[in-house]
């Protein structure tokens, strides 16, 4: 009998060979503890994601334990009627995209260049000769947060609270331990955050011409409680992730020494080996759908509403689309075909924004410390049921 329990101690530390275990004994089957569905093959998680008619995003119509509680998140949310984007189907999700596109591409993303490259420089600056480095405070969590104010052109004066509230939030968002007052400091950082959105949106002479956010309310296919929860999903909606594949992918290295030196010695393949960083150790590890019909799935049936957890981890680690799917190799071909950021409607926009920061940041990694390994601080493992990545991860300084 197939049985999913991603809690355990075994599989916060390594998923994969559970993950292996699952997709042998049954690719598709329904977890009574989750009232879901788990899926664990490429194909049928590739499949999923494609068909938005019969597999929804949105938990609005759905029942069971996982659709009530993101209905309930989604409440505590003070943006009125709207939903995260997420959380939408086409064309709705369509039209709310079209409003970010600009923001997304490549010309938009390569201006970022510089910036990044500079912020990753600065960061690692603060690395001190023979002293551990605490790599997700130092550099992943910052990172992406000083990102994506810039690309929002928020003033320079309200950076640091804007990056005190988020910083806060995505710390928030991972906690497993749920601790009180770093839940109560995620909150009010969410609160913070939304009334300082719906200021800035309703005063839009006092925005930067050239930011996103003087682009949202120019945006007239959205309504005023869209521009706002838009804003919100931009200045926080891939902060985990990049924080989480950053961390990840540093693992990566430490635990293959050779993929390392591989890398400082061909720099050229960095681009290739983010993606097989993505493919090896995803930071999203499950995405959720929900029927919108009665349909069949990898040979069961499945009501509508029900549930949908597909597992991304595992889809990467497939076989049948990765051989050797447990090995790490910079040079693999094909890494690109991951499905840590989804596939169809919902394929992530800021991918190409993950990438640059992630070439820059593991490429100044490699150029700073001499010899990846642990710190002083070691490992202490981070991530909630869908998010997988270090809390906290101490390298040792440069010699």
């Amino acid at each position: 009998m197939p049985f999913f329990n991603p809690y355990r101690r075994s599989y916060i530390s390594d998923p994969y060979p559970s993950l292996h275990r699952l997709r042998d004994e049954a690719s598709v089957f329904r977890s009574p503890e989750f009232q879901a569905w788990i899926v664990t093959t490429h194909d049928d998680c590739a499949d999923v994601l494609r068909d938005h008619q019969r597999f929804s995003s949105s938990p609005l119509d759905s029942e069971g334990e996982v659709a009530t509680q993101l209905q309930k998140q989604s409440d505590q949310v003070s943006t009125g009627e709207a939903r995260a984007l997420v959380r939408m189907d086409p064309p709705e999700h369509t039209r709310v995209r079209q409003s970010l596109n600009r923001a997304f591409t490549p010309r938009a993303v390569a201006g970022l260049r510089p910036f990044i490259e500079r912020t990753v420089g600065e960061l690692l600056d603060r690395a001190e000769r023979g002293q551990p480095f605490e790599l997700m405070a130092g550099l992943t969590e910052p990172l992406p947060v000083a990102v994506v104010m810039e690309m929002m052109r928020v003033p320079a004066e309200d950076r640091g609270r804007l990056t005190e509230w988020a910083t806060a939030i995505q710390r928030g968002r991972v906690d497993t331990e749920r601790d009180p007052e770093m839940l109560a400091a995620a909150q009010a950082g969410q609160e913070e955050l939304t009334e300082y959105f719906t200021d800035a949106l309703n005063d839009p002479g006092s925005l930067h011409p050239e930011g996103l956010l003087a682009a949202l309310p120019q945006a007239e296919a959205l309504t005023p409680a869209e521009r706002i929860k838009t804003a919100l999903d931009v200045a926080m909606g891939g902060n985990n992730s990049t924080a989480f594949m950053l961390g990840n992918g540093v693992l990566a290295l430490i635990a293959h020494k050779d993929q390392a030196e591989e890398l400082r010695s061909h720099p050229e393949l960095l681009p290739g080996a983010v993606d097989e960083m993505l493919r090896f150790d995803s930071p999203n590890q499950i995405i959720m759908r929900f029927a919108t019909a009665d349909t069949t799935l990898g040979g069961k049936d499945v009501a509508t509403g029900d549930a949908i957890f597909l597992l991304v981890g595992a889809a990467n680690r497939d076989p049948a689309q990765f051989p050797s799917p447990d090995r790490f190799d910079v040079r693999r071909e094909n890494p690109h075909r991951h499905l840590s950021f989804g596939r169809g409607p919902h394929y992530c926009m800021g991918m190409p924004l993950l990438r640059e920061q992630a070439n820059a940041a593991i490429k100044g990694v490699l150029e700073r410390f001499d010899e990846l390994r642990f710190g002083g601080g070691g490992l202490v493992r981070g991530g909630t049921l869908s998010f997988r990545g270090p809390k906290r991860l101490s390298i040792a300084g440069p010699a």
